[in-house]
């Protein structure tokens, strides 16, 4: 029996259409942040009840892909704190991978 896979965007189609109109680039849609417009950096996380409040806050869905320091503008907006990010990398680290 195959097994049938189901295909999600993480941003809606309508979202990269527009996208497009204002001349953005053919990309993968995690490269840019979807509020400000400026790369994304490769990878980061942060807990779930923190991005989703934080989207909420900039009236976007928990589908958005946004950039760490609008994540940082939503935090505030949402939880009224002003707090320092400390950014570590992710164990296991591997720096001869960046090589």
């Amino acid at each position: 029996m195959k097994e049938e896979l189901e295909f999600r965007l993480s941003v809606h189609p309508d979202e990269i259409k527009e996208q497009r109109k204002l001349g953005w680039a053919e990309f993968h849609p995690e490269t840019f942040c979807h509020r400000c417009g400026g790369k994304n950096v490769r990878s980061w996380f942060v807990a779930h009840e923190y991005f989703n409040s934080a989207v909420e806050a900039l009236g976007l869905t928990s589908a958005a892909i946004i950039c760490p320091g609008c994540f940082v503008v939503g935090h505030e907006l949402t939880s009224g704190l002003w707090c320092t990010w400390e950014l570590v990398p992710y164990s296991p680290f591997k720096p001869e991978e960046l090589k």
